[in-house]
């Protein structure tokens, strides 16, 4: 069996070793566990632990509401210095003052036309319901006792279904009919031409912003902005929680408002009742009064019925030490609330003593009762847990001691006539045995090691290794990595090369230099160990084709490892997809999508629009060539078509087809309109109008 040096110790089986500690310390465990709880007195902690578990709920609510409603604060202020920018180039191109607004039916309408495409994009990004825009018109509309206000009111009824495509998920409450055209909104039911604003209670997000603006004219967008309670647009409309932000012109006159809505069905989702596990407990979200007291928003959970009284107000008691409130004053049992203030202003904001709270109220005695039932637990877990530990520790015994006999057993039968190395003796027969047995298993690590590359170059996975050693200078490159870039294709096995060698290798693959330039070998003296990882392309020996090619490295004090692995297939994929998701498989034009997403950086940075024009094609009889000459004439008709917008195409002219016939030309950057005249004067005499005469 080997030689043991030292004293001889009496030997048993692990089985034994391993059993007996376990089930002794286990044992332990519980005993030393329930002293500690008993004499600490922790027992008497799980009271303030059910009353925990209703504060950290609403306080983790809390923080994903106010998340929520800050977001779409930053968004909204955004998007409305965008709409500020697009309404004072509308004025300033017309030579008038923001002031006119209140008196130009003509100047309102057009820049909520020119707007109504911000406000949508405001409505995707920050996934609310409602996105309005409503301007000051000042008596122009007024008539038979209503106050009536130009604007634009567009819902989504459910923002987790974005049909972007058509728009087709949106719904026009208020606005322009040619809007609802333009942007392919379907009108509500309740759908009007203007704003009835006479119902202030309803729409004291307006008044209250327009009031607030006037009046702190040194404050900034993000300051003047407002939350304010449910309400509605219209008498049956359904209600939404808005936050309304002024508008101002650059000479400080306010025109008008803009803002977001959530509806109350999306605040609830955000505070779901079935937080706690039972139906005992219910969220509020209120507003806090003068008083101290709370006037209710809106609640979620089928417990607020039974808990809380029919009325508006809820009143606080006092506050115990575990930091909740009891609410007997305003509830139907015996409850607590655990309140949670939310951050929604900034410190400049007028409305910064304005605070908004979300409650969460239970019944006292069933949140007890949760102290009773983890009691139970905590005692059954206890029995079990040492249950458990007494099985665990006879299986794994068996576990461990079954393998290490067969793993010696099999190393004994294939071991071969080498030099043995001597170990102490460690008093335990299977361990003893193993010892015995790794002697051998060391001397096969050794030739294992060296067969790695190899195995790497037969898997064909396009993976290269090298290392490279720095105080002796030298790289060792494996065989696959020699075959990936055709290095010596007459080689067999691996190389070791100088450090010069592979900065020659690498200059053919990498002109630019990047790996060499990376600071895994860039940097002289590192601190700390560095990983770095880049991405090549080059030209194929063997067949020119382009490959890339992922460089992923890593050094510590005395060297550099790196693998190499093909990523061709990968990027070119990825390329195919992005072709087939921006462009049109028939026409190869630019799709809506590219189109729209282009448009949409111009308007970002509309300083390169200068003078620009947009034209909107549909081919003639093109239903009427695929119906009777079949869809093989239909798409040559659209390729031909395409071949003609495209022979326009210019830096500064844009083409793409929308939809089945449907084509838009858009010029811009001109600085003259004769510019886009010419432009014109080729879409109409040109070839663009004889492709569709002779194909249509």
């Amino acid at each position: 069996m080997g030689n043991f040096r030292g004293k001889k110790k009496r030997k048993v089986h692990l089985s034994r070793k391993i059993t007996a500690p376990m089930i002794l310390l286990a044992f332990l465990q519980v005993l030393i566990f329930v002293v500690i709880l008993v004499l600490s007195g922790e027992f008497s902690y799980l009271k303030k632990f059910s009353y925990n578990s209703v504060s950290e709920k609403a306080e983790n609510r809390k923080s994903y509401v106010e998340n929520m409603f800050n977001q779409t604060a930053v968004y909204t202020n955004d998007s409305v210095k965008e709409v500020q920018g697009i309404v004072s180039s509308v004025l300033s191109s017309m030579h008038r003052p923001a002031a006119s607004i209140t008196n130009d039916r003509s100047l309102s309408k057009d820049i909520i036309s020119e707007t109504a495409g911000s406000l949508l994009s405001l409505l995707r990004k920050a996934s609310v319901n409602d996105v309005f825009i409503i301007l000051n018109s000042d008596g122009m509309l007024d008539g038979d006792g209503k106050i009536n206000r130009m604007g634009l009111y567009i819902r989504d009824m459910d923002v987790k279904d974005n049909d972007t495509s058509e728009n087709a998920d949106l719904l026009l409450e208020m606005g322009s009919s040619q809007v609802s055209r333009e942007l392919g909104l379907s009108l509500d039911y309740e759908w009007s031409l203007y704003a009835d604003v006479t119902d202030e209670e309803q729409f004291d997000f307006y008044y209250k912003t327009l009031e607030n603006s006037m009046e702190n004219t040194s404050k900034s967008i993000s300051q003047l902005g407002i939350w304010t309670g449910l309400s509605r647009i219209s008498d049956t409309a359904q209600q939404s929680i808005k936050y309304t932000v002024p508008l101002i012109s650059d000479d400080g006159f306010v025109y008008g408002v803009m803002g977001v809505g959530f509806l109350e069905k999306t605040v609830q989702n955000s505070i779901p009742s079935n937080d706690f596990m039972n139906e005992n407990a219910c969220y509020i979200l209120a507003a806090e009064c003068d008083d101290g007291s709370f006037r209710q928003i809106m609640h979620t959970g089928s417990a607020y019925g039974r808990l809380i009284k029919d009325q508006e107000i809820l009143y606080r008691g006092n506050e115990d030490k575990y930091s909740m409130y009891d609410f007997e004053d305003s509830t139907r049992t015996a409850c607590i609330g655990s309140i949670q203030y939310l951050n929604l202003y900034k410190s400049g904001s007028p409305y910064k003593d304005t605070h908004w709270v979300l409650i969460a109220v239970a019944d006292k005695s069933g949140v007890l009762e949760m102290n009773i039932t983890l009691m139970r637990v905590f005692v059954i877990s206890l029995c079990c847990t040492l249950a458990v530990s007494i099985a665990l520790s006879f299986v794994v015994s068996g576990i461990i001691n079954m393998p290490v006999k067969k793993m010696v057993s099999a190393i004994e039968e294939s071991r071969e006539n080498k030099e043995q190395v001597s170990f102490s003796s460690s008093g335990i027969v299977e361990i003893d045995e193993l010892a015995e047995s790794i002697v051998s298993l060391q001397e096969s690590i050794t030739s294992s090691a060296s067969s790695v590359s190899k195995i790497i170059s037969m898997t064909g996975a396009g993976i290269g290794v090298f290392m490279y050693d720095i105080p002796a200078q030298s790289v060792f490159l494996g065989e696959s990595f020699i075959r990936m870039f055709a290095v010596d294709e007459s080689r067999e096995g691996d190389a070791t090369v100088s450090l010069k060698s592979f900065w020659m290798l690498l200059k053919e693959i990498d002109p630019s230099d990047t790996i060499r330039n990376s600071r895994v070998f860039s940097d002289i003296n590192p601190a700390d160990d560095i990983s770095d990882t880049m991405t090549i392309s080059f030209s194929d020996r063997k067949d020119d084709e382009v490959k890339w090619i992922q460089f992923n490295m890593y050094r510590n004090s005395v060297s550099v490892m790196g693998i190499a692995q093909d990523i061709t297939r990968s990027v070119l994929e990825k390329n195919r997809i992005e072709y087939e998701r921006d462009y049109d498989m028939t026409t190869s034009l630019p799709n809506r999508r590219a189109f729209y997403h282009k448009l949409h950086e111009l308007f970002l940075n509309h300083d390169r629009l200068k003078k620009a024009a947009c034209f909107m094609f549909d081919l003639d009889n093109l239903k009427y060539v695929n119906d009777t000459y079949g869809h093989d004439y239909g798409d040559a008709y659209l390729k031909a078509a395409a071949n003609a917008f495209r022979s326009i195409e210019s830096e500064n002219v844009m083409t793409a087809r929308l939809s089945g016939d449907e084509f838009i030309v858009f010029c811009y950057g001109f600085d003259s309109d004769y510019e886009i005249y010419g432009i014109r004067d080729r879409l109409q005499e040109g070839d663009v109008v004889q492709a569709n005469q002779m194909l249509g």
